[in-house]
């Protein structure tokens, strides 16, 4: 019997970004079957978060299209993306750091579930999402944080806050840009585990962007490698780091 291909949860046609005549992105196709935790890595400039800002929405593309499940959503503006069901943190963390860590994971919960509201609903002290914020929180490691504001938070514990508002947005499509970045080395095996049982738990479809290569290596079922804009290999992890075109794009850097 001939097995199916998985169904596929996040896909690719063509996508480029160019600015003048130089190409940021080019012809990118790529598929991602649903639930798949896909790495993408590459040396510095190779383009991989502006491949991430094409797919949240913050950039348009120049030609080709994005596609999730069988919706294209190449047009949609970054909210209504979101409200398909794709989620993203940023390299710069995007938390409002004069609400408490709890405030900011039930801005989200109520995004989700309250349409057609502003902020200040938003902002309410009580309503039937708080129970559900404290969760994600404790799912992160800082309940015990929940009434802090987030800008008194370390920075590990920001990118705890940020992983709990993906928590909460119960998303099918999770985008992860350097959720390491800036993060202690003490740190960093912490938050990979946590990355990892996030990603088992949800059964979401996570792409990361990362240049610390061991936890790409690690948590991720299939690398793609970015270079000049291109997708230069898709693969498991350790048929990627071997191949010689992979070798030769991180000259200078340890694989």
């Amino acid at each position: 019997m001939t097995s199916q291909s998985p169904p596929t949860g996040l896909r690719t046609e063509g996508l480029t970004f160019r600015v003048g005549g130089a190409k940021i992105v080019e012809d990118v196709s790529l598929a991602v079957p649903a639930g798949e935790f896909l790495g993408i890595i590459g040396p510095n400039g190779a383009g991989k978060t502006t491949l991430l800002n094409l797919l949240s929405g913050t950039v348009r593309s120049t030609s080709g299209r994005i596609l999730l499940g069988d919706t294209d959503i190449t047009r949609l503006a970054p909210h209504r993306r979101a409200r398909l069901g794709l989620s993203r943190t940023f390299q710069t963390s995007y938390l409002l750091l004069g609400l408490s860590a709890l405030e900011n994971v039930r801005l989200m919960a109520q995004s989700r579930n309250v349409k057609g509201v502003g902020l200040l609903r938003l902002l309410t002290p009580k309503d039937a999402t708080t129970a559900e914020a404290r969760e994600a929180l404790d799912r992160v490691g800082l309940g015990a944080a929940a009434g802090r504001p987030a800008g008194s938070l370390s920075h590990g514990d920001r990118r705890k806050l940020e992983l709990a508002i993906v928590v909460a947005a119960r998303a099918p499509y999770v985008l992860l840009d350097e959720p390491m970045a800036g993060v202690n080395s003490e740190d960093v095996e912490g938050l990979t585990e946590l990355i990892r049982e996030l990603h088992r738990e949800s059964g979401a479809t996570f792409l990361m962007v990362e240049h610390h290569l061991e936890v790409v290596l690690g948590l991720a079922e299939r690398v793609a490698v970015m270079h000049k804009g291109e997708l230069l290999a898709v693969d498991a992890p350790d048929t990627v780091t071997s191949d010689e075109r992979v070798q030769t794009a991180y000259v200078g850097e340890l694989l």
